[in-house]
């Protein structure tokens, strides 16, 4: 499902604030109304869906017909009239108290609406509905507000046309009432495009009530483009409703703030890019707003996600930015591959002229870096697994390359260099053609010392039947040694090694899928290890909901392997009993974040318990913190630049004893150093200044004095330049990068980094990213694409490297599987 609004309200009359969300779908199914009552404790009991008429909508709740209980109207995509079988429908449906809804009352409409707004605008002390509607060039029809007036009894009169606009493009993205002047009228807020004649401006828009069922001239402030939601809140204790809008390409939140019915743009802040929807209450009665958002991108399924006043575990503003001049940057390791006792950096990249390289990032010891190694490979290579092949403190790396196992040797110095593969397309127990090497981990297993290898694999043969085995690689002594495989009884999907019987020899936990004609689950099953590098037969310890990937905890801080399962944007946890046994504890719902790309266990607030940092395909990084019992009671959330998440690594990066991060996102390596504790002690804070139009931030000076400037459009509000400087202000070379924006909706057309080269974004009619081209016009170009069907669902992602990752869905809009490329990468 695609919600694109979200409603606080307490529609069971217990007192607390309930989420009440509007859920588009598909013929024949459509969508639903969706209601997750509150606990009282800042969390949501599970999800109740009540069918809809129609497709995508909008909704509002009060009491239609005077019983003291919240009623919901709702306006909703096809079918509609005859000959107009997309304009929608105007729908009523009556609330029990209970967190119930009844069967609608239908009316349809002639044009497409594009939200809902109920009160009492005409002064007769009823409930009235306020409608937006889109323009239809095809039929020359223009946007309008029009009015179905209140009988209060939960019926309305026909609707009648109060407001025409001309010059508007209302794209259906934001859209509220409130009394703003103080009158004890109510207003109405509208985010919309000014269609002018050379270009278009991006405006908020206040219509004054009069309190008889009309409205004064618009007013328009200029606002930047793409606003998905607006929520009206008293932000700052003055008596007075301010409106804070919620930006998605810009990943901006700009607060409106209202002065005695004057309003201008008062605090601008970075969010998460694709923030569609926000709404503002206090979710756990105690005494301050908490926010509730969707996130993901527009039109495609979302998750809802619940953000209460965060405690500790905060990191501190970004450290640095390294643009590697590359294609694209995969997932990071922090280790000293260097050998000077100082965290470095290494990741996987990618160009045209040398399509891979291991590079490698020298760490100064204080969060920065002293230089670049780049050491080139033919293919592309991931996963990596770090491990001390030669037992002598030198990181090798073992890595997956289609379908072999390479190892990569350390030189000492930060060069790699291929030094042993295994082909296991030439497997000697069947000649099965390896379809996917899942997942590859690195562990002692013959209590020798060194670190051996075992990695997850599925393989076929040419009359479609199937393999899947857990290869097994002994170290001895910088050398791989392949011994018997071990084999699975189903698909495997992650890996992970630990003793989980406590018998001091490692055993091996799998994920696999097990699916016959009538029936299909994820299971977790461990094979106990031997202590000569064999293991025996898998038993099942846990069933998941789903397949993800397994990150290993002691999260109750009991000495046992505790477990969790990520998949999508939800995290299980499992509390290891000690003798090979697993038990389910919770399930967290970690939405905001995308498709997970990784998991890691520390404790980032040194507390002694372990906590979970977790990067998404937003672009958002999540710190769970752990209270000490292995429950995940909190959720602190960082944007970091980019919406493409390749996942994180963690470690000390500055000596202080907290763990730090880095994430790799597009083309560029973010850190983020971990302030916790601090308070700024010792350390120069982070300074930043601001443009007094749209408080966006103009200039960044970091703790170790740092600076970057930013060039901001005095029309519109977006980024133009940012410049890191090198030396002085000015000087030739600081590294600059540029922005341009479509005149028409202010999306970003092009970005120009600090080489001259050029990416450039293209999007359809409905305003949906379908093509990125990087390094424009060079040897080096590339591209990536977005493919989306007919429910605005994204169905799949060719990335610059051609490999295809495709997402299914059921009939109702959820994510059901992705499906990643092939390893040959030509896609599934």
């Amino acid at each position: 499902l695609s919600p694109e609004q979200i409603e606080l309200v307490d529609v069971n009359g217990d007192g607390l604030l309930d989420v009440v969300v509007p859920q588009g779908g598909t013929a024949p199914l459509f969508g639903a109304i969706t209601v997750l009552l509150n606990n009282g404790d800042g969390t949501l009991a599970s999800r109740r869906d009540f069918g809809m008429v129609g497709g995508a909508a909008k909704m509002d709740l009060a009491d239609l017909d005077g019983d003291d209980l919240l009623d919901v109207v709702y306006v909703s995509s096809g079918p509609g009239l005859v000959g107009a079988p997309e304009a929608g429908n105007f729908s009523v449906s009556l609330g029990d108290g209970q967190g119930n809804f009844g069967a609608a009352d239908v009316t349809p409409l002639d044009q497409r609406a594009v939200g809902v707004r109920l009160g009492d605008f005409n002064g007769d002390d009823l409930v009235d509905a306020i409608v937006l509607f889109d323009r239809n060039p095809s039929q020359n029809l223009k946007p309008k507000l029009v009015m179905f007036a209140g009988n209060g009894d939960g019926t309305f009169d026909a609707p009648q046309t109060i407001v025409s606009f001309d010059e508007l493009l209302i794209n259906g993205f934001a859209f509220e009432v409130a009394d703003a002047n103080s009158d004890g009228n109510l207003d109405i807020a509208i985010a919309a495009t000014l269609e002018g004649a050379s270009m278009n401006q991006n405006k908020f828009v206040l219509l004054p009530g009069n309190g008889d069922g009309t409205f004064a001239t618009p007013i328009h402030h200029p606002a930047p483009s793409g606003s998905r939601s607006i929520a009206v809140v008293d932000v700052d204790d003055d008596g007075d409703l301010d409106f804070v809008l919620a930006y998605d390409a810009s990943g901006r939140q700009i607060t409106f703030a209202n002065d005695e019915g004057v309003f201008s743009p008062r605090y601008d802040q970075s969010v998460a890019a694709n923030t569609h929807r926000i709404a503002t209450g206090d979710l756990n009665n105690d005494g301050v707003a908490d926010v509730v958002g969707i996130y993901g991108a527009f039109g495609n399924s979302s998750e809802i996600a619940v953000r209460l006043n965060a405690g500790d575990g905060f990191f501190g503003s970004p450290a640095q930015t390294d643009d590697l001049s590359t294609n694209g940057v995969r997932r990071p390791i922090i280790a000293d591959f260097d050998g000077d006792d100082l965290p470095d950096v290494l990741a996987v990249t990618t160009t045209n002229s040398n399509p891979i390289n291991l590079t490698l990032l020298r760490g100064d010891g204080q969060g920065g870096y002293l230089g670049q190694i780049d050491s080139p490979y033919p293919q592309f290579i991931e996963p990596l697994f770090p491990i001390d092949g030669a037992g002598d403190g030198t990181i090798d790396l073992i890595g997956v390359e289609n379908s072999r196992l390479v190892y990569l040797a350390n030189d000492g110095a930060g060069t790699f260099t291929e030094s042993q593969v295994f082909e296991l397309n030439s497997n000697p127990q069947g000649g099965f053609t390896v379809v996917d090497i899942v997942d590859v981990y690195a562990s002692d297993f013959d209590g020798d010392g060194l670190d051996d290898v075992v990695m997850a694999v599925r393989a076929f043969l040419g009359n479609n039947s199937q393999r899947d085995y857990v290869a097994v690689f002994r170290n001895t002594g910088g050398a791989l040694e392949r011994l018997d495989d071990v084999p699975l009884n189903g698909r495997p999907f992650a890996i992970a090694v630990a003793d989980f019987d406590e018998d001091d020899r490692p055993d091996i936990l799998v994920g696999v899928f097990q699916e016959d004609d009538f029936n299909f689950a994820s299971t977790l099953q461990i094979h106990r290890g031997l202590g000569d590098g064999l293991f025996a037969a898998g038993v099942e310890a846990a069933r998941p909901l789903f397949g993800g990937d397994i990150t290993l905890w002691d999260g109750n801080d009991d000495g046992h392997i505790d477990v969790a399962v990520s998949q999508f944007t939800t995290i299980e946890t499992y509390t290891g009993m000690g003798d090979g046994r697993l038990t389910r504890l919770e399930q967290i719902d970690a939405s905001g974040i995308g498709d997970f790309r990784s998991v890691d266990a520390v404790d980032l607030d040194r507390d002694g318990a372990v906590d979970l940092l977790v990067s998404g395909r937003s672009g958002r990084v999540v710190a769970m913190m752990n209270n000490g019992r292995g429950v995940l009671a909190e959720q602190v959330s960082y944007l970091a630049t980019g919406n493409e998440s390749q996942g994180i690594a963690v470690g000390d990066l500055n000596g202080d004893q907290f763990v730090d991060y880095v994430a790799a996102r597009g083309r560029q390596l973010f850190t983020r150093l971990n302030h916790l504790g601090e308070r700024g002690v010792g350390r120069k804070p982070s300074r930043f200044t601001h443009d007094e139009t749209f408080n966006q931030v103009t200039s960044f000076v970091d703790e170790l004095d740092r600076t970057t400037l930013y060039t901001i459009d005095p029309n519109t509000g977006n980024r133009l330049e940012e410049r890191i400087v090198i030396g002085e202000v000015g000087g030739d070379d600081d590294l600059v990068t540029t922005y341009s924006y479509r005149s028409d909706d202010g999306l970003v057309e092009t970005i120009t980094d600090p080489l001259g080269r050029v990416t450039r974004f293209s999007y359809d009619e409905f305003c949906r990213l379908i093509g990125v081209v990087f390094a424009e016009g060079t040897p080096e170009q590339t591209t990536a694409s977005y493919d989306y069907d007919d429910a605005g669902n994204l169905i799949a992602v060719t990335d610059e490297l051609g490999r295809v990752t495709r997402y299914e869905y059921d009939a109702r809009g959820r994510v059901l599987r992705v499906v990643p490329p092939d390893p040959d990468g030509a896609g599934p």
